[in-house]
């Protein structure tokens, strides 16, 4: 009846392995399963990270730094974002503490061009308000046309402990728009913990 003995020291490796097949059922997994492949098929179920974006455009005043807040999430497994406690940021859940690598992206609606410059900068802890010491890093590029900018950023590895935030804060030298966008979904910040 295929049931596996109690004392059979293999038993917790196929009853993994069943549920990886049942998780990739697209995946033909066949013979005996090794224990590091397993662990491997393993950290992909358990893939722990949030996606959160914005679908309605955000406003930039010239030289003054803007908080995105959000209104949704594509994914979300361990609870990093709230649609009523600070949408803008995605906060690291109790015993989550880790590694983790962040990515950003947003369109900007430039109509100026020139001397035209856009900035994102995810910031850490910044409780809110932007504040240039909590930078996490930056990219910042200059037009010499106007035309629509696109600017994406994925973070170094970086530690983050329980309670830790990260928020995305955009700029530019003139007024302009972060435009949200149906297909890409930006604007958009992004958490995943590594090794999860």
């Amino acid at each position: 009846d295929g049931a596996i003995e109690s004392g059979d020291p293999g038993a917790g490796e196929r009853s993994l392995a069943q549920k990886v097949v049942e998780v990739h059922g697209s995946l033909a997994v066949t013979g005996a399963l090794s224990a590091d492949r397993i662990r491997a098929r393993r950290s992909d179920i358990h893939v722990c990270a949030a996606r959160a974006y914005r679908t309605i455009d955000t406003s930039i005043t010239a030289d003054t730094p803007r908080l995105i807040t959000f209104n949704a999430v594509e994914y979300d497994t361990g609870g990093f974002w709230s649609s009523t406690t600070n949408p803008s940021r995605l906060t690291v859940p109790t015993g989550l503490a880790g590694w983790y690598v962040m990515t950003a992206a947003v369109r900007f609606g430039d109509v100026l061009g020139g001397a035209a410059w856009h900035q994102i900068r995810p910031e850490k802890n910044s409780a809110g308000t932007p504040t240039s010491a909590n930078v996490i890093m930056s990219q910042l590029i200059a037009d010499v046309v106007a035309q629509v900018s696109d600017l994406h950023l994925t973070s170094y590895p970086i530690y983050l402990i329980a309670g830790d935030h990260v928020e995305l804060v955009v700029n530019a030298n003139h007024n302009d728009t972060a435009t949200a966008t149906t297909n890409t979904k930006l604007p958009t910040l992004a958490l995943w913990r590594l090794g999860a």
